[in-house]
């Protein structure tokens, strides 16, 4: 537990602040009323490196000006089994790759309440804001995506490849002005499991292919969802 500290100006090759390297079964972490700021990594996670961490949360954390060279500008997550974002803000976060600010590959479960991503660049690949693979996702209650770019798909969302009993949920939340160099302005998913977008304002997204708000490829392995 991490409560009222400052990471500011650290530079490593993996986690630009922190590394964490736990086992599925019984690390548990989470950050509250922190600052990451001006972190450095030279492979993922501009701020923060996962590796079976089982949970991890952040509650009311700011991340503001961090970079990776390769994915996750801020975050960096692999396999684990839960990660928590709750009253969050994902400032001008910047990656090499894939995820200007989160990115998720075989987790469980990635939950995202009442948090902000902005000015968030993936420069190369996916995922301006977040990029996710194989997770159960739900993003809700109030969540901001605005003004972030991927020179690919996905420019605030890319989803990948969930599995078949995946389940993606995303409602009350608020998508604007991204804009992505191939497909899916907002939100790009390719994805078998069943969807349930509810309560969503996209607004004044571009995306120099298809999909100026949203781009969804649909397997079919599976009968899917969209309400």
């Amino acid at each position: 537990l991490c409560i009222a500290s400052y990471f500011g100006n650290n530079t490593a090759s993996k986690g630009g602040s922190v590394l964490i390297y736990g086992s599925h079964s019984s690390l548990w972490v989470m950050f509250s009323r922190t600052l990451f700021m001006f972190n450095y990594a030279f492979l993922d996670g501009g701020s923060i490196y996962l590796q079976y961490v089982n949970h991890f949360q952040i509650k009311h954390v700011i991340f503001k000006h961090n970079q990776a060279v390769s994915s996750g500008g801020n975050i960096y997550a692999v396999e684990g089994y839960e990660l928590v974002s709750k009253n969050c803000s994902f400032i001008n976060g910047m990656s090499g790759e894939n995820a200007g600010s989160i990115f998720v590959n075989n987790l469980k479960k990635f939950r995202f309440y009442s948090s902000t991503i902005s000015k968030c660049r993936a420069y190369s690949k996916n995922g301006g804001g977040i990029y996710l693979f194989g997770t159960t996702i739900e993003i809700s209650t109030n969540c901001v995506l605005i003004n972030n770019f991927a020179k690919k798909s996905g420019g605030a969302l890319y989803l990948n490849w969930m599995g078949d009993n995946s389940t993606l949920t995303i409602s009350q939340c608020r998508f604007s002005f991204n804009s992505a160099g191939f497909n899916g302005a907002a939100v790009y998913m390719s994805l078998p499991g069943s969807i349930l977008l509810s309560y969503i304002l996209f607004r004044y997204n571009t995306a120099a292919q298809h999909g100026g708000a949203l781009f969804v490829y649909l397997t079919s392995r599976t009968m899917n969802e969209i309400s």
